[in-house]
């Protein structure tokens, strides 16, 4: 038989909570408690109304975030107040200064990163790092092979992406055109 717990939902489920919201992480939690991760952990596996504590603190914060996250990626405008003191001096008398104060808006252009971050997390099928190529099995196909698979020359690669084909010079041993290449004549 273990030690008695400490537990008291009294207590607990509003500090919890509490802390929860303030953004700490469950070891930050323990601590502040005077408990260890491990208690934390085995009071929100046995107390439910624990746990929903933890998740209702947590989804504010959370939530927060990831609004600023989402603005952040698609750029945003905000206000401020811009205060500028002019100061003059005028021959015998003390210094004369001048408050204005202006409301300004300001636009924080869309960040590539947050972007990046976003769709990664939100949509990891398509936006991995390395996403597998889910039309083909072998998905790690070369680009010569699938020219050599689809009898395209790369002069013809070149004319999709160069209005002047003229600038692209063709390998000593690349066809002139597709049905030399299917044919290899």
């Amino acid at each position: 038989m273990g030690r008695p717990t400490i537990y008291n939902a009294a207590r607990h489920l509003s500090w919890a909570e509490t802390l929860a919201m303030e953004g700490k992480t469950n070891a930050e939690i323990a601590g502040t408690m005077g408990i260890g991760l491990a208690t934390l952990k085995a009071w929100r596996n046995r107390h439910p109304a624990f746990k929903a504590a933890l998740m209702r603190g947590k989804s504010e914060p959370d939530c927060k975030v990831e609004r600023s996250l989402y603005e952040r990626a698609i750029g945003y405008t905000y206000s401020a107040t811009k205060v500028v003191r002019q100061i003059r001096k005028e021959k015998g008398e003390d210094d004369v200064s001048t408050i204005t104060e202006t409301q300004q808006e300001f636009h924080m252009p869309p960040d590539v990163t947050a972007q990046i971050f976003w769709l990664k997390n939100r949509n990891t099928t398509d936006w991995r790092d390395n996403p597998a190529d889910s039309r083909r099995k072998d998905s790690q196909v070369g680009i010569r092979e699938w020219l050599e698979a689809t009898a395209i020359t790369p002069r013809q690669v070149a004319a999709l992406f160069i209005e002047d084909t003229e600038m692209y010079e063709p390998d000593d041993d690349e066809p002139e055109d597709a049905q030399e290449a299917e044919t290899g004549a």
